[in-house]
């Protein structure tokens, strides 16, 4: 990614609706149900992985420093030391792995849903070993915690990510094709 003024400020807006959609969220315990990885896959489905892993950068450093991005208003290093910290640093791979899949591949809806759930599947996957070490417990507890009870609500915001997603990419396509995957 060349690293323009246009680039970096596209990435900061893409990562300002991240921190808005992050807040979505329903209290399940230890792990909530939140509208990030619905946020990370519909942004990873409309631009580049350059913008889309640097969308999602800027948005850990404003949660990192202390803004709170985070869901539930949270924010600050604890919280990626914390019990859903492996989710937030999944959301840089589910980016990459979403956008750069996408983009070497014709964009069929069928074809964006399959790469969304994976995605969304890696973030879990790699929360769980978050948890697993936040826990000090087995990966097997970990993914029937961490795992398990998220599974059809991934699935389920994957589709609306797919779906809203390439609505979106045949309205940008027109207006900003240097930025479209």
């Amino acid at each position: 990614m060349k690293f323009s003024v246009k680039n970096i400020t596209i990435s900061a807006q893409l990562a300002v609706f991240i921190a808005i959609v992050s807040q979505l969220t329903i209290p399940l315990g230890l792990i909530p149900l939140t509208g990030q990885t619905f946020a990370v896959g519909f942004v990873a489905t409309l631009v580049p992985p350059s913008i889309s892993v640097c969308a999602v950068g800027i948005y850990l450093l404003m949660g990192i420093i202390g803004i709170p991005v985070f869901a539930g208003f949270s924010g600050g290093l604890a919280t990626v030391l914390g019990p859903t910290g492996g989710y937030l640093i999944g959301f840089f791979f589910s980016a990459f792995f979403i956008s750069f899949l996408i983009s070497k591949k014709s964009n069929s809806f069928i074809w964006v849903l399959l790469v969304n759930v994976f995605g969304a599947m890696i973030s879990l996957f790699v929360g769980a070993i978050g948890l697993k070490i936040y826990l000090d417990t087995s990966m097997i507890e970990a993914l029937k915690i961490g795992i398990l009870p998220f599974i059809l609500p991934e699935v389920i915001k994957a589709f609306f990510a797919s779906f809203l997603g390439m609505k979106a990419l045949t309205v940008f396509r027109k207006r900003f094709p240097y930025l479209i995957n």
